[in-house]
C-alpha cells in the first residue's frame, strides 16, 4: 500500500476518534473496524460494497455486524434502527448520488446523535490525483472519486437533508476536511410495517454467528408482533 495512503487513513481515524460513542454505524466502512479505537463503543455496524473485505472482518470480528450494500443504489439494510454516531469517512467523494444516501442517513440518527464526515477539499482532490499518478496514493481510490465538495457545497447538501453543522475543520494542510453534524430538527422514529417480518430480520443470514445480531433481530420481531396486536 502506498505510504501516504496509510498515513491519511490513520490521520482520518485520529480526527474522528473523539466523536465515537454509543451505537455506531459506519457507512462505507472498508477495513475500519480493524483499526478504529472501538473500546468505548457500545456496538458497531459496518456497511460496505466489497464482499471480500466484509468476509474478512466477519471472520476476525464476529461480535460486530457487517452488511454488503451499494449505498449509491440500494436502500440501507438497517433502516429501522437509530444510531448515536454515524460515520462517513472518505466516502462522500465516491458517491454518485449523495442526496439518496444522505436522505436515508438522516433517518438513522438518534435525536442527540452526530454524523461525522471526512472528505477531501477540492484542492486536496487535485493533490490526491497527482499523488496517485506518481504512486504516493492508491490509484484506484482517486479513479473512483465522483466529486469534491468545498465547505459551501457540504453545507448546502447537509442543510437540504435536515442537518446542522456543529464543527468544521480542515486538516492535512487544507487537503481534507472534518464535518460534525447534528439533526437540525428531531425526526420521528421510522415506522415498521406491521407484519413485515422479513424486513425486521435485517438480513439475518449475514451474521448468524453473532449473538448480538440475533438479539437485535429478536427485538425487531417482537416489535413487529406488538404492532400487529
Amino acid at each position: 500500500m502506498p505510504i501516504l495512503t496509510e498515513h491519511l487513513r490513520h490521520k482520518r481515524y485520529a480526527m474522528i476518534d473523539p466523536h465515537l460513542h454509543g451505537e455506531v454505524l459506519d457507512v462505507g466502512c472498508g477495513n475500519a473496524a480493524m483499526t478504529l479505537p472501538l473500546d468505548g463503543v457500545q456496538h458497531y455496524v459496518g456497511i460496505d460494497f466489497n464482499p471480500l473485505v466484509l468476509d474478512r472482518q466477519r471472520e476476525l470480528l464476529p461480535h460486530l455486524e457487517f452488511y454488503q450494500c451499494d449505498v449509491d443504489q440500494e436502500p440501507l439494510p438497517i433502516r429501522y434502527r437509530r444510531f448515536d454516531t454515524i460515520l462517513m469517512v472518505a466516502i462522500v467523494e465516491h458517491l454518485a448520488n449523495p442526496d439518496w444516501v444522505f436522505g436515508q442517513v438522516a433517518g438513522l440518527l438518534q435525536p442527540e446523535g452526530r454524523l461525522v464526515i471526512t472528505t477531501p477539499t477540492p484542492w486536496g482532490e487535485r493533490v490526491h490525483a497527482v499523488g496517485a499518478r506518481v504512486g504516493l496514493f492508491h490509484p484506484h481510490a482517486a479513479e473512483e472519486h465522483e466529486q469534491a465538495f468545498d465547505r459551501h457545497g457540504l453545507e448546502s447538501l447537509l442543510t437540504a437533508h435536515g442537518f446542522a453543522i456543529e464543527r468544521y475543520q480542515t486538516f492535512e494542510f487544507g487537503a481534507n476536511q472534518l464535518v460534525v453534524c447534528r439533526l437540525a430538527h428531531e425526526r420521528n422514529a421510522p415506522d415498521v410495517p406491521a407484519g413485515d417480518r422479513e424486513k425486521c430480520t435485517i438480513d439475518a443470514h449475514d451474521n448468524e454467528s453473532s449473538r448480538l445480531n440475533r438479539l437485535v433481530m429478536e427485538a425487531k420481531l417482537n416489535s413487529c408482533t406488538n404492532l400487529e396486536m
